[in-house]
This record gives structure tokens, C-alpha cells and sequence, in this order.
């Protein structure tokens, strides 16, 4: 195995764009849906969202703390997150929903639970969360 594959300078980019279609509810001129471009974010991103969608609550009936993530929050930041175009953070956009953040647009935007289902899914496939560490040795074994 080549140790120099591993050097910064000849990691390959990860960054990548693509195109998704969110919903047939976004339609062009001709009734075409509309697709949304969307990137996959990086680790540092990820904590970030992560740690920001933690908060401390109280353990029933003992005097201790422990961290719990608003799932939903996290999957909204996450998917607001790799959103390219259209621009979530469009003050127009936002005030057509009434909603105060990318975050809160999200789900007002694709508010059927299939749509919102399939790209959350999307997004996490783009982000590597579809293969699991047992995929990956299996594939490092062939």
C-alpha cells in the first residue's frame, strides 16, 4: 500500500454537486419539476449542526444532566445544510413560508412525509451515511 495515497494533497475532493428533484409540488414553465442542488457537507459541518441541535435536560428523578439531540432539528439543519439552490437563506422565500430559518423552512417547503422521507434519505446517502463499517470491510475483503 502506497502511505503517500494518504497525504492531504492527494486526498481526492469530496466536494461534489448534484441534482435532486424534492418534490412535484416546485414546477417550471412547461410543468417540469424543478430540481433542487444540493452538496454534502464535511465532518466539521456536521458537528457543528450536531452540537448545535444538543442541549443538556434533566435525568428523571436524579440530579444529573445528560445531552439529547432534537433529531428533528439535526435532520432539518442537515438537509437546509446541503441545499445549494434554491437559496434557503432568501428573505423573500423565507417570509413566503413564515418561517424564521432554513431550518424551519425545510418542512414547510416538503411538507408530504414521502417526500420529506426520500430526501432525507437523499441527503444522508450524499453525506456517506449509506454504507455502514460492516460494507466497508466486506469491500475491502474483495
Amino acid at each position: 500500500m502506497d502511505f503517500h495515497a494518504f497525504l492531504k494533497q492527494n486526498k481526492k475532493a469530496g466536494e461534489t454537486e448534484e441534482l435532486y428533484v424534492v418534490s412535484k409540488a416546485f414546477v417550471d414553465e412547461s410543468g417540469e419539476p424543478i430540481p433542487w442542488k444540493f452538496r454534502a457537507i464535511s465532518s466539521e459541518e456536521f458537528n457543528r449542526i450536531r452540537k448545535r441541535c444538543t442541549k443538556m435536560v434533566q435525568v428523571p428523578g436524579k440530579n444529573q444532566l445528560r445531552q439529547e439531540v432534537d433529531t428533528d432539528l439535526l435532520n432539518n439543519a442537515m438537509i437546509a445544510e446541503c441545499v445549494v439552490e434554491p437559496d434557503l437563506h432568501n428573505d423573500e422565500l423565507l417570509r413566503s413560508y413564515g418561517a424564521a430559518s432554513p431550518e424551519k423552512l425545510i418542512p414547510e417547503m416538503v411538507n408530504l412525509p414521502g417526500e420529506y422521507f426520500d430526501l432525507l434519505q437523499f441527503v444522508n446517502k450524499l453525506c456517506g451515511f449509506d454504507v455502514g463499517l460492516q460494507d466497508k470491510v466486506d469491500q475491502a475483503k474483495n
